[in-house]
């Protein structure tokens, strides 16, 4: 079930060369990427500086919450007290939920250079994904899940256990609160501006034809311009020189940095293709 999302890996992983283990080894998150939270949080800014040692740092950021962290760790250890008291016999769906999410932070989890994930990498595929932090997207659920459950025990509790879990559920806001400044984030109104402006500038062209948005004067991040000409491009069925991702071919960086004929001229003669018609846009 799982093979139609597996197979692009697939075909990256044969089409482009491996970071190999030690080029990713450093994106596992250790048990500290896990009490490492955002700048500016209100409860947990004081631990937002240890973990700025990490390469890739701000990918390591991971904290889930104190209630949410306490939940899951009440949650295991709840379920290896039922294991010890009745063994493994008794089955039951949070058993599962247990051992798959104790078996995923395992799997993911970075000791120094040792992890199992060495044994994962090695299967098809898995050579050609990177940003490994982002395993916590996964493993949120199961920060959910066994808040929802601590949750529904507290409930059971007779005359206070309705507003004990009220009270837990609106901590759990208070307790991820962060400021809006302090977030990363851009206005979808400005990033739509941005689009529009660029559409009507292309307008006319027929498509398929191959474009490079070269603005005269940079003032926005390299990427705004990148995604600009992608968004735009695909409004009009046009192809882009432009484009974006978290890692660049050798090569496209520096057009990729300051887009100009320079640079693209410094790209497309790398890639053989110095006669390619393409259309600039300023």
């Amino acid at each position: 079930l799982l093979l139609p999302l597996m197979l692009p890996y697939l075909v990256r992983a044969g089409t482009v060369e491996s970071y190999g283990y030690s080029g990713v080894v450093g994106n596992l998150p250790t048990l500290s990427s896990h009490y490492f939270s955002k700048s500016g949080s209100l409860l947990w800014d004081v631990l937002s500086h240890h973990g700025t040692g990490l390469p890739a740092w701000w990918d390591h950021q991971l904290f889930a919450g104190g209630i949410a962290t306490v939940c899951l760790l009440l949650f295991w250890s709840k379920e290896v007290a039922s294991v010890f008291r009745k063994g493994w016999q008794t089955w039951s769906p949070t058993r599962s939920l247990f051992v798959v999410s104790l078996l995923t932070f395992l799997c993911y989890l970075r000791v120094g250079e040792a992890s199992i994930y060495r044994l994962l990498f090695e299967l098809p595929g898995f050579g050609s994904i990177r940003a490994l932090a982002r395993i916590i997207n996964i493993e949120l659920i199961f920060f959910a899940v066994a808040t929802a459950i601590v949750v529904s025990h507290l409930y059971r509790i007779p005359k206070w256990g309705l507003l004990a879990s009220l009270l837990l559920l609106g901590g759990v806001v208070f307790d991820n609160y962060l400021p809006v400044g302090k977030a990363y984030r851009t206005l979808k109104e400005d990033a739509e501006s941005r689009t529009e402006f660029l559409v009507a500038k292309l307008n006319d062209l027929a498509p398929g034809t191959v474009i490079s948005y070269e603005p005269d004067s940079i003032s926005e991040p390299a990427a705004f311009i990148q995604l600009d000409a992608m968004m735009a491009s695909q409004a009009l069925a046009l192809k882009c020189l432009n484009g974006y991702s978290a890692t660049a071919p050798v090569g496209f960086s520096f057009y990729w940095d300051r887009p100009n004929p320079e640079t693209r001229m410094r790209w497309l003669k790398q890639k053989k293709a110095e006669d390619l018609q393409i259309e600039v846009i300023r």
